[in-house]
């Protein structure tokens, strides 16, 4: 009896490793269609090994700097930053991997990507001191930002930005990682061209899906890895120290998370 089976296993098996080719051939030749007909509006500059997009608009200073969240693209932010620019500098980026960006190293950490958007906005000859304004996981860059370069920064808007001393509370770290865990699982989907396929006939940023691109799935997932690589005394810390005399301006939302 299972010798009957044999060359059935066999040919699914065939048909499946063909499926998954044509999916890989499909998402890599969407990607470069997608390159081809959107190029980066803005100006793709090298950080070390890769290069982030960044976008700029206006000119009066201060610049106003805006950093998005986990799992988000800078495009997001436009239509905030077509305002900003009528009164003064405003630029957006999307950090490794995201949008126009080049995927970065895997394993960064939040003073990894601090970095970068100083070494990003130095390059770029951007002028501080900055105003950030800084959506969701972006508040922790920022803050960094701001403990690491003092002088560079002008004031802080934090839009829905967690504290240290709740984000990094045990119960809150395991959702994260269950998180990562499904995303990975989408990130492989993502590889195959199931999303850019489902793309045509469903609204997906309905489900709360607004990544297509495996190396978004990625830099997300590296994202949320970042909070387990926090040291441990922070993590463990009840206060994120302080900010002196800063401007400091918080946005929250009404509804619980």
């Amino acid at each position: 009896m299972f010798a009957l089976w044999q060359p059935r296993l066999g040919f699914a098996l065939l048909l499946l490793l063909l499926l998954l080719a044509i999916g890989c051939v499909y998402e890599w030749a969407g990607e470069r269609r997608d390159a081809r007909l959107h190029p980066a509006p803005g100006r793709l500059i090298s950080v070390g090994g890769h290069r982030l997009h960044l976008l700029c608009k206006g000119s009066t200073a201060p610049a106003v700097v805006i950093e998005q969240g986990a799992g988000e693209l800078s495009k997001f932010w436009w239509p905030v930053q077509d305002e900003i620019a009528k009164f003064a500098q405003v630029c957006t980026y999307d950090r490794a991997g995201y949008g126009w960006s080049e995927q970065g190293r895997s394993g960064a950490t939040i003073e990894d990507r601090t970095r970068e958007l100083h070494t990003l906005l130095s390059k770029a000859g951007v002028q501080g001191p900055f105003i950030f304004v800084a959506h969701s996981y972006g508040g922790l860059i920022v803050r960094n930002y701001v403990r690491e370069y003092p002088g560079q920064v002008a004031a802080l808007v934090l839009v829905d930005t967690p504290s240290e001393s709740s984000i990094f509370q045990s119960e809150v770290i395991s959702f994260y990682a269950k998180v990562r865990v499904m995303n990975r699982v989408v990130g492989l989907v993502s590889r195959i061209g199931v999303l850019r396929l489902l793309s045509h006939w469903l609204p997906l940023d309905r489900f709360g899906i607004w990544l297509t691109k495996p190396a978004e799935y990625s830099a997300l997932c590296d994202d949320l890895a970042s909070l387990e690589r926090v040291p441990a005394s922070m993590r463990a810390s009840t206060s994120a120290g302080s900010l002196g005399s800063l401007p400091v301006i918080i946005i929250t939302h009404g509804q619980p998370f």
